[in-house]
């Protein structure tokens, strides 16, 4: 770059060079905020605007620096601008987090409750947060309540939000918690809840009356609350007065559609090690009229034990089933016999290791401690011909013995249901496929009617024929609004219907429409309903409302939130 002119004294090029080096140098050390520069491509770059390459800075000032490197290329220097070294990057910032921790149950009017959130920012900087409750309307969630709200200037990474409420209204509201930081960027969570809601909750707990000392012991409970309930607590003691057991799996549900609903399945195992009764509690603060306390007894030698579940059980319906049996100290598997109490006819035999009458079972066997031995057989295609109660029998070699009972219900009292499923050739119009099935009890055929008229379908039983059934049909479709009915019924004569309206899309897209004097800008696709909710996300259509789906358009009869054509709410205004 720099080169020695004969016509010029050594010294006085030297101090050039050192002062050019110095000057380059001096620009180099500059800081420059690179935050949004673009990165510099070869061959892209034009006149004027800033890059970065090489940790640095660059203008462009002449119109072939995308083909120079700046501060790569020496010959570059003349097609760009230095202006300084990346000052240091400021790390992205992290949005806010937010959770409600209350652990409230179900709110009853009147009652003082505590509500509870947290909020956390990695960055530390929670400038506002606020607990609010709001009351849910026809038209979105309105009538805000703010029960804790603040503001901080910065540094701050956690915040707490609590506050009491109460209310003497039958209603349904929701709880939000809200954070925002330095950024504006913002967080939320919701959980919904009904004050005043007649509630029927339920609890029934599982557990041995018996058992043999070195087994193993459990308590089950199954829990069902319509309402924000907790979790109910199991608590076991030994004899001697000591708390015993770990907790095994648990598991809810729940739903946010209306009255949140919550379903509970805990259980409880523990070692049975003591000779005695042990005491069994169950807690359930949601319910306390459902507290539960039972008695488990532990004897020692000689006496074997059994339990079976599902407890319940339907006629000709393949399901799960499991038995369990206990033995103080021999290893060996049981013979088992399953007997109709009331018939006294012997269903079931499994001798030894011999599973051929159990459809997919398998069996273990395993030392339960202090010389106990717990054997398990599961299967997941148990079938029973007959109903009623039943009596199951475990043996074993030495000669002890245990027995439970289950019942197996009528086939005609399993709920059932019919699944109609219609596949799209693809096209505007032309051949689909109809098919349907059902496993409702002891049903010989499906009838399946288009607009009212019965089509000659084609039926065929399924593996199991008592509770299995398909029809099929292929359909020459018109364009237009069809109703598709398919009708089971069983050898008692109950029928069974279930019904859904499809569109077939005609020849010329809205043409129907236009003929109906619709203006296809009023039409609000869905989900996209028209009135919005306190978020400003769409919530649902009111009465008047046009929306489209599947090819259709509907008029809203009254306030809905359902899909456009699945039910009353909605009228078949035209094919788009």
């Amino acid at each position: 770059m720099f080169a020695i002119s004969k016509n010029r004294p050594l010294g006085r090029t030297f101090f050039y060079f050192i002062f050019f080096f110095s000057f380059l140098v001096s620009i180099s050390v500059q800081a420059y905020d690179c935050g949004g520069l673009p990165a510099y491509t070869y061959g892209a770059a034009n006149v004027g605007t800033a890059y970065t390459n090489v940790n640095a800075a660059w203008r462009c000032s002449a119109s072939w620096c995308a083909w120079a490197r700046p501060g790569e290329d020496s010959w570059a220097d003349g097609a760009w601008e230095s202006l300084g070294n990346c000052s240091e990057v400021i790390p992205e910032n992290t949005a806010p987090t937010v959770s409600i921790t209350t652990s409230s149950g179900t709110i009853l009017a009147g009652e003082t409750v505590t509500f509870t959130a947290e909020a956390n920012d990695s960055d530390g900087n929670i400038v506002s947060y606020n607990l609010t409750v709001y009351e849910v309307t026809m038209d979105g969630n309105q009538v805000p309540q703010v029960i804790d709200a603040g503001t901080s200037n910065s540094g701050v990474s956690n915040v707490l939000m609590q506050g009491t409420w109460s209310s003497n209204e039958t209603k349904t509201y929701v709880l939000v918690a809200e954070v925002t930081d330095a950024e504006g960027e913002e967080a939320y969570a919701e959980r919904r809840f009904t004050v005043g809601q007649d509630v029927n909750p339920t609890m029934v707990v599982h557990h041995s009356e018996e058992l043999r000392r070195g087994s193993q012991g459990q308590v089950s409970v199954e829990a069902d609350f319509p309402g924000w309930s907790l979790r109910p607590e199991i608590e076991i003691l030994s004899p001697s007065g000591t708390s015993v057991g770990t907790n095994g799996s648990s598991s809810s549900a729940s739903s946010s559609s209306g009255a949140t609903y919550t379903m509970w399945r805990v259980n409880k195992v523990f070692p049975a090690t003591e000779i005695g009764e042990y005491q069994v509690s169950v807690i359930w603060e949601s319910a306390p009229a459902l507290n539960h306390s039972g008695v488990i007894n532990v004897v020692g030698d000689g006496v074997a034990s059994v339990e079976v579940y599902p407890p319940t059980l339907y006629q000709f319906k393949s399901s799960s089933f499991s038995l369990s049996a206990t033995h103080p100290t021999s290893g060996d598997v049981p013979a088992v016999t399953i007997n109709n109490t009331s018939t006294g006819e012997e269903i079931l035999y499994l001798d030894g290791v011999d599973s051929r009458t159990l459809p997919g079972a398998s069996s273990s066997s395993s030392s339960g401690g202090s010389g106990g031995h717990y054997f398990t057989l599961i299967s997941n295609e148990m079938v029973f011909a007959t109903a009623g109660e039943h009596s199951l029998q475990v043996n074993y070699p030495d000669g002890l013995s245990a027995e439970d009972h289950f019942t197996v219900l009528s086939g005609f009292e399993y709920p059932g249901g019919i699944n109609i499923a219609i596949s799209s050739p693809g096209l505007e119009h032309g051949i689909y496929a109809i098919n349907v099935d059902t496993d409702y009890f002891d049903v010989s055929g499906v009838e399946i009617f288009i607009d009212g008229i019965e089509v000659d379908a084609e039926g065929e039983a399924g593996i199991n024929t008592r509770y299995a059934w398909f029809a099929s049909y292929d359909w020459q479709a018109e364009p237009g609004s069809h109703t598709i009915l398919a009708r089971a019924t069983n050898v008692r004569g109950d029928t069974f219907e279930e019904s859904m309206n499809f569109v077939v899309e005609g020849e010329e897209e809205g043409g129907a429409c236009a003929e109906a004097g619709i203006q296809l800008a009023d039409v609000h696709a869905y989900p996209n309903f028209p009135n919005l909710d306190w978020k400003g996300d769409p919530f649902n259509a009111n009465t008047g409302d046009l929306m489209s789906y599947q090819q259709a358009v509907y008029r809203a009869r009254w306030w809905t939130q359902s899909i456009p054509g699945s039910d009353q709410s909605w009228e078949y205004v035209c094919a788009l």
